[in-house]
């Protein structure tokens, strides 16, 4: 019984370090990524090419959410082949927008493994969004080679 505890144990402990993890937020923003077998230098929000220094954004305007330095993904006959969703709810929970798989017109031909690096989703806002209201915008990119995926998620405010 002692062996197959130490066993169990020595098992357990080569999964959890087969795999990695980290948690990023961005204080200025709020933006939370946390990663699983992939990383990421670096993840921030623009507008018009210009980093924000809040989650205030302008009703109407392109918010895009930039994921630089990312690497891990499995590469098979030099391709990597990515997904990415992301769904946008208001304040009471409900969903506005729900995009299961924005790179599914990749799955044939896929991404060059330095195309991956620098991985971007936008946002448009508009139209049924309101000033004054916040929007949860949630993401996450994966590897449908592998298995590692990044999770995004910020709380929009519309001014």
């Amino acid at each position: 019984m002692k062996i197959l505890s130490i066993l169990s144990m020595a098992v357990l402990l080569m999964s959890i370090t087969s795999c990695s993890f980290e948690a990023k937020k961005d204080l200025t923003t709020g933006l939370e990524i946390n990663a699983t077998n992939l990383s990421v230098n670096e993840t921030y929000l623009s507008v018009n090419g210009q980093k924000l220094p809040s989650s205030d954004v302008t009703l109407g305007s392109e918010v895009i959410c930039y994921f630089d330095g990312v690497d891990g993904f499995v590469v098979k006959d030099n391709i990597c082949m990515v997904g990415a969703s992301m769904i946008v709810k208001d304040e009471n929970g409900n969903e506005m927008l729900n995009e299961p798989d924005l790179f599914a017109d990749y799955d044939e031909e896929g991404f060059s493994p330095e195309e991956v690096k620098v991985l971007t989703l936008s946002l448009s806002t508009g139209q049924p969004m309101e000033v004054g209201k916040s929007y949860t915008w949630d993401m996450k990119i994966w590897d449908k080679n592998g298995k590692g995926e990044i999770k995004a998620n910020v709380k929009v405010n519309m001014k």
